[in-house]
């Protein structure tokens, strides 16, 4: 139990062997935990640096011999600090870089495109995206079509925190989303936990499987949670406007 715990803290196989060896010692030498361990004394010596610089062990000079024991067990609480402070101080430096990347990024605007995101990392890149865009007011109409309701437990800790934000960033206010589903989606807990912010409108035969097609601008967004968890996103004004034709004739169809 306390191996996996000391992994999650970042410890490596040998450092959490030495760790725990020297927990219950007043302390002992280089040569006297090689052999405890029966590693190898040069790759003791460099673990022993290694959980020093970490800040969990300690090290003095008894009789002149180098002598090694553990910080209290308190002192863990130093590598969660020194991550805090490497976070803050990346985020820092992201929100300095990305102006500056931003102008590189739109620089070239071609009117075709095709980018495909994959997986779970891909489908929240795709939401970002989408959620800075609408949060601008770049974005007036989304439509949708389809797509199940898989991608809401594919994506069920990083959902509610997006609803929070584009809430925030009064992204709802901003454009209209119209989303066609099932009839048999009627009433699901999903339907509850966005219908407030999203128009929602009902049509037998839409897709409940992993397949979905949403458009915006001049976007056509291709989704798939069913096989290989993607969003294939096309720029094309010509697609987009006959994507938006076919979802408004569905729409009107469809009951609410």
């Amino acid at each position: 139990m306390k191996e996996t715990e000391l992994k999650q803290l970042g410890f490596s196989n040998p450092e959490i062997k030495i760790y725990l060896s020297l927990l219950g010692s007043i302390g002992m030498s280089g040569s006297q935990m090689a052999k405890k361990t029966k590693m190898y004394r040069p790759y003791v010596y460099d673990t022993l640096e290694k959980l020093i610089g970490k800040g969990v062990v300690t090290y003095s000079f008894i009789e002149g011999k180098k002598k090694f024991k553990c910080a209290p067990p308190s002192a863990l609480t130093r590598i969660i600090e020194e991550e805090k402070i490497n976070l803050l101080d990346k985020e820092q430096t992201t929100n300095k870089l990305i102006p500056t990347l931003e102008k590189l990024y739109h620089q070239i605007s071609p009117e075709y495109s095709v980018e495909v995101f994959e997986g779970k990392s891909g489908f929240k890149a795709y939401y970002e995206f989408i959620l800075e865009m609408g949060s601008k007011g770049k974005i007036k109409e989304l439509r949708s079509y389809g797509g199940g309701l898989k991608w809401f437990d594919l994506l069920k800790n990083y959902y509610p925190d997006l609803i929070k934000r584009a809430i925030e960033s009064g992204t709802f206010k901003k454009l209209h989303y119209m989303q066609l589903w099932n009839t048999n989606l009627r009433g699901s807990k999903n339907e509850k936990t966005i219908g407030k912010y999203v128009d929602i409108r009902y049509l037998k035969g839409v897709s409940k499987k992993g397949g979905g097609v949403i458009t915006f601008n001049d976007y056509v967004v291709l989704t798939d949670t069913q096989e290989k968890t993607q969003v294939i996103l096309i720029r094309d004004r010509i697609i987009a406007d006959t994507m938006k034709n076919m979802h408004s004739l569905l729409w009107k169809m469809a009951s609410k």
